[in-house]
This record gives C-alpha cells, structure tokens and sequence, in this order.
C-alpha cells in the first residue's frame, strides 16, 4: 500500500506543480521584488551620488526627489529578471 501511496503522489505532483508554479509566480515575483527593496537602500548601489539625493520635508516625513538619485544599471537587470522583461521602472 505505501508504495501505491508514493506512486499516485508522485503522479498527482508531476501534474499539480506546473500549475502551481504558475499561478504563484506573480506573487513570488511580488514578494521578492518587495523584500529586496525593503532590505537594500537606494544609496547603497555602487554608482550612487556620492553626496546622496537631496531630501526636504513634508508633514514630517523625508521626500526623496527620485531624479536625483543614480541607480547602478545591474539593479535594473536584477529587478527585470525578477519582474520581466518588459517591466519598467
């Protein structure tokens, strides 16, 4: 009997698996791309402007002009092998 149980297991995972992969595939990508954010500055690339992007504050919180800051060109090879090729930022 374990034996049947190992072998119909195999074989509903054998069609289950590709199915999962991709209906979880976006939500992986998300996680990824979210959790690399949250855990990499900005400033930390290696091209990054050597005195950092300018910062104001706005009812108590910092405002980051994004055209001033300098993103390594590797970043976004990672970024778009994690969210495609087509994707922008």
């Amino acid at each position: 009997m374990p034996e049947d149980v190992s072998s119909l297991t195999k074989e509903i995972a054998t069609v289950m698996i590709p199915t999962l992969a991709v209906m979880l595939a976006p939500r992986i990508q998300t996680n990824i791309a979210e959790g690399f954010a949250a855990i990499v500055p900005i400033g930390a690339t290696a091209n990054a402007v050597s005195h950092g992007p300018s910062v104001s504050t706005e009812a108590g919180m910092e405002v980051v002009d994004a055209g001033a800051v300098s993103v390594d060109p590797a970043r976004y090879v990672e970024l778009r092998t994690i969210m495609g090729s087509q994707a922008s930022f």
